[in-house]
Parts: C-alpha cells; structure tokens; sequence
C-alpha cells in the first residue's frame, strides 16, 4: 500500500496533512505519479486530492515549504521531496512536490577557485593609484605573458610606475590566496619588480641587475584578499631621469599565471562540491545537509573555475562532464557527487513485447577539444577516432567537444569521454515486462526502481546482433512511477540515451 504524507519541513515536527486514502481512484482522487531522474528524486505529482473548499483554502495557506513523503509498506520510503505548487482545481487541490535537487537552484554562487589566462588583467591607471603612468610604457597582453617595458626618452622614478592588476568577482565567496607564475626579468639595477595584494604590498620583490634573470613562483598570500592583486615595476629612485635604452631592452613578463582561491596546489571537483552543498546549507539550512559524507573523492587538478552568478546545479554538472561522475540528491537532503554507475540495484525482468530500431543520428566516432589559451582564442586538440566504430559503420562522423579550460590535457579527458559515450549506434526500443524481480529471483515492488538501478533482460533470445545485445542490460537515466494503473515507465542511460522502456504490471491493460 503506498501513502502520501505532507509535513511542515524536512524534520518533520508536524505532519498538515495524509493523503493516502485519497489517492486511490474509486474515492475520486487518483493520478499520483512520483520519479527519479539522474540528480535524484524528481517530480511528484496528484493531480487531484478530492476536499471541500474550506480545506483546501488550509492547504494553500499552508507556511513554508512542506515535506512531502510517499512510502510503500514493502519498499519503504520510495520518494521525498518539497511541495512548491498547490493549484485549486474542481473537487480539491492539485499539488507538485519537487526533489531536494532543487535546493541547488535557489541561489547563484560567486567564486574564484582557479583562473589561469590574461582576460582578467587589466592596466593599472591613476584612478587606481596616483604613481601610474602607463602612458610611458610599452605593454601588452598576449600569449606570451603580461609584458611591460620603458619606452626610451621617458623620465622616470618611483612616482612613474606601471602596473598589471587582477581583480576577483566582487563579492566572491573564495578570496585570492595562492597565485603560481613564471618571471622573466631583464632590468637596469636600482628598478624593481613586485608582486602587491591590496591587503598586503611585496608578497614577492625582484630587483634587476641589468642582465636576464627568471624563475618560476608559487606565493601563497600572507592574508586572503578579496580585492586586487597586481604586478608592479618601476624605476625605485625618487628622482626622475631619462630612460635611455631602446624600448624593449629592458623589461618585466609575467607569464603562465593561475590566480587561486585556495592555498593547496590543486582544485578538486569534490572540494567545490562540498563547498557548494555548505553554502546552498548556509543560506537554506533545511533544503540540503551541509555533509559531505557522500562526496567523493576526486584527481584531476581543474584549472579554471571561476563562477559569477552561476547556481550550484550549473556549476555540479559542468563538474559532471569534466570528472565522469554523478550528483544528486535522495534522502536526508544529502548532496551526493560520486563515479557515475557506482552505486544502484540490479533488477530482472522478462520481456513480453520487444520492438527495436536502430539509430545513426548521435553516432560522432571522431572528435576534437575546442580549449581557449590565456587570451580567450579557441585553440582544438588532435583529434581522437574510434578505430572499431569508423569500420564497423563505414562512417567516420566528426563533432567537437567544447570545454572552458586553457588546460590541453583536461580538453583531451573531456573529449575521449565524450567519445566514449557516442561512438555507437543508438538504439531504440518499446519494450514490455509484467514483473520486477531481484537477483534472488523474489518479486520486488515497481515502486523501488529508481534512476541509475539496472535492468537486465534476462529472456532476450542469445541469437541477436551485438547493437541491438547492448538492450539486454541497461542503467536507468530516468523512472517515472503512475500509481493507477500501475505502471513504471523507464529511461535507460547512455550509452542508449533514446533507449524507451515501458514495464507494466500484469492487469494494467497493457500489451
């Protein structure tokens, strides 16, 4: 028997209200359809909860936002999620409940993790300090680095400087912490090269001795700073004298930056995760656990994450197609970012209608990475073939693959998992089965099949092409519950994304 219960909040102090006897269609009410998709529980639906008019005007002034629970005796609690609609209708009210994945949606995020690049440096002018005078030098920024040089016949002293300065997403979350880049410096002795934070001025000096001298830094600020950083140099002798060398022989470049927010060596996609689910926690403490118990761990250094403005849904699928993982939310407001498929069930079913067609519209046996370099023009990876795809098919068929990163090695991981996912025919496919069934061979309620479980066809006759054999075992992308009739509709994952399923219990009046 499955229930609907609706409390005030996730903590569920007081229950408003238990649907349950309403739900079933001989009592006028009906339609209850609850899902799961790829980020956890999704939408909830009852069309109609039959009432009068005085006790539905209670449940539109319900406060908050309600809890919203649906449960069978033998599955247990097979949904949850937040009311956010409640509509009259004829005969009752109509309620919408939404997955805690939505908490991901309230607030946008503002934050710098790692930037690497030159698009944010910009020219330091008087308005930012009276000592400026770019007008006396030559600079530029390009792919080579942050480059400035005196220009000949200019006076100058340490009123006449010239400065690159950086500056974070105002009000950002991460202040600046570690900056990491490469020098080259070839000044006359008696100038100066630094590094400056607005909290703090030298963070790194370097002195010229009238000959080429370089290196590489990694400086992490002795005080975190929201505002500005800035590459100064400058003639160190109050009194102005004529700069009498070529403009060019002398000069500073700043080149292979990346600006952070953290003051470890590496940004990992768990650590942005975890702090996602803290923040959406800090504004809304109700709608997502600040835990990150079911975060894992995750290699790969990513480069340029640089977020203005943008939800933290956004920000974890970007993440998604950068690591291969998955993220979600199901019970207890958890926030989940883990290796996609590592968790789910696994299911049998017995078909009893097969229809197949296969498909060449998402097939891409062949790709590229399309990557930015420190100015923001497009740069392309080699491209990557699927050797066995192109000769099975006949076809080579191309596509790239976009990524926001200056980083080549992350372009190529982001492309060859795409290709990963798309170098096959897709096939769809109507299929029909009267039961569900665990590995043990039990009976096992429609109710708890949920997204990312897997279904295995175990009728599917030996004797079928290899295509249309990878429709005998499939992950769920998405599944979508109808309490009367009872049926289940499915949506497997990649790699057969257009992949329908449809499984009806026996007596729903399905063939």
């Amino acid at each position: 028997m499955i229930s609907v219960q609706i409390f005030d909040s996730p903590d569920k102090n007081q229950r408003l209200a238990d649907y349950t006897t309403r739900i079933h269609p001989s009592r006028g009410g009906g339609g209850l359809t609850f899902g799961s998709g790829p980020h956890g529980f999704a939408a909830c639906s009852l069309p109609l909860v039959p009432m009068g008019l005085r006790e539905s005007l209670t449940v539109l002034g319900w406060p908050g936002v309600p809890h919203v629970v649906v449960s069978d005796n033998i599955a247990g609690i097979c949904w949850e999620g937040r009311l956010e609609d409640r509509e009259q209708v004829a005969g009752g009210v109509g309620l919408t409940a939404l997955g805690y994945a939505r908490a991901l949606g309230d607030v946008p995020y503002t934050a710098l993790w790692s930037e690497t690049g030159y698009g944010r440096w910009r020219v330091g002018v008087q308005d930012d300090a009276a000592t400026m005078r770019p007008e006396r030098w030559q600079s530029s920024a390009g792919v080579d680095g942050l480059y400035a040089a005196p220009r000949k016949g200019e006076d100058f002293s340490s009123s006449h400087r010239f400065a690159w300065y950086y500056e974070p997403p105002d009000d950002a979350v991460q202040e600046i912490s570690r900056i990491e880049f490469d020098w080259e410096l070839n000044l006359p002795t008696g100038w100066t090269a630094r590094l400056d934070a607005e909290s703090n001025s030298a963070e790194w000096i370097e002195t010229g001795s009238g000959a080429l001298d370089s290196g590489s830094e990694t400086v992490t600020l002795t005080a975190s700073d929201e505002g500005w950083i800035r590459f100064l140099v400058f003639r160190s002798n109050a009194t102005a004298a004529e700069y009498t060398g070529e403009t060019g022989d002398s000069y500073l470049l700043i080149s292979n930056i990346r600006v952070m927010g953290v003051t470890g060596s590496a940004v990992a996609a768990d650590d942005i995760a975890a702090a996602l689910a803290a923040f959406v926690n800090g504004v809304n403490d109700d709608q997502l656990s600040d835990s990150a118990a079911l975060i894992e761990a995750s290699t790969d250094d990513l480069y340029d994450e640089l977020y203005g403005d943008e939800y933290p849904a956004d920000i974890l699928d970007r993440l998604v197609g950068l690591t291969g993982f998955e993220w979600g939310v199901w019970h207890n407001q958890l926030l989940h970012f883990r290796e996609k498929g590592s968790w789910g069930k696994t299911y049998y079913v017995d078909v009893t209608s097969l229809q197949v067609q296969k498909s060449l519209e998402p097939l891409r046996n062949s790709a590229y990475g399309a990557y930015q370099d420190a100015n923001g023009r497009t740069l392309r990876t080699d491209v990557a073939d699927d050797e066995f795809s192109q000769e099975q098919h006949g076809l080579i068929r191309r596509t790239a693959v976009s990524v926001r990163t200056t980083d080549e090695t992350q372009a190529e991981a982001h492309r060859d998992a795409y290709l990963a996912d798309n170098s096959t025919y897709a096939i769809r496919a109507s299929v029909v089965f009267t039961a569900l069934y665990n590995e043990s061979g039990g009976r096992v309620p429609l109710t708890a099949l949920r997204a990312h479980d897997t279904i295995v066809l175990r009728n599917l006759p030996p004797m079928v092409s290899a295509d249309v054999a990878t429709i005998r075992e499939f992950m769920l992308a998405r599944c979508e519950y109808q309490a009367a009739p009872e049926v289940i509709w499915v949506e497997p994952d990649v790699p057969i994304p257009t992949l329908v399923t449809m499984i009806a219990r026996e007596g729903a009046g399905l063939s």
